[in-house]
């Protein structure tokens, strides 16, 4: 399924990338600059975008314990992502992703099962597309 954005991209859904590979990809790694983010989300301020790359299995051995989000996959078409334990939906960022629909902001998922393979190999992340924020209201709401 092809989905087209606001800008052009030259990233496949559900191709894997590695975190060098999607930065580059979206201008934030040049030969010149390397991007110096560490998070798993990026604002793309002049794209008016930003991509979540998400890994799915977390340990203590290398996440904080405020890091330790609990992303998944709800169904085919619904993934629950955690936001930064920061983050607050009457506020700054928060604010940005609950009135994604009227500002038109691209919300781009990467994911990955874990940080590394049994042989130690980073992996890379699937590109799953664009995303549509919905605000969870409880922990006993229904998808």
């Amino acid at each position: 399924m092809v989905q087209s954005l606001p800008f052009v991209q030259p990233l496949k859904v559900h191709s894997r990338y590695s975190r060098e590979q999607i930065l580059a990809a979206f201008g934030e790694s040049t030969f010149k600059r390397k991007s110096s983010n560490r998070e798993g989300v990026v604002n793309l301020e002049a794209k008016n975008a930003e991509l979540l790359l998400i890994t799915l299995e977390k340990t203590e051995a290398n996440y904080s314990p405020t890091t330790l989000y609990n992303d998944y996959a709800v169904s085919e078409k619904i993934f629950h992502w955690q936001s930064q334990n920061t983050v607050r939906p009457e506020t700054g960022k928060g604010l940005s992703y609950v009135k994604q629909k009227q500002t038109g902001k691209s919300i781009l998922l990467f994911v990955r099962e874990k940080n590394n393979d049994e042989f130690d190999n980073i992996i890379a992340c699937v590109f799953l597309g664009l995303a549509d924020y919905r605000p969870l209201r409880s922990e006993a709401d229904e998808y």
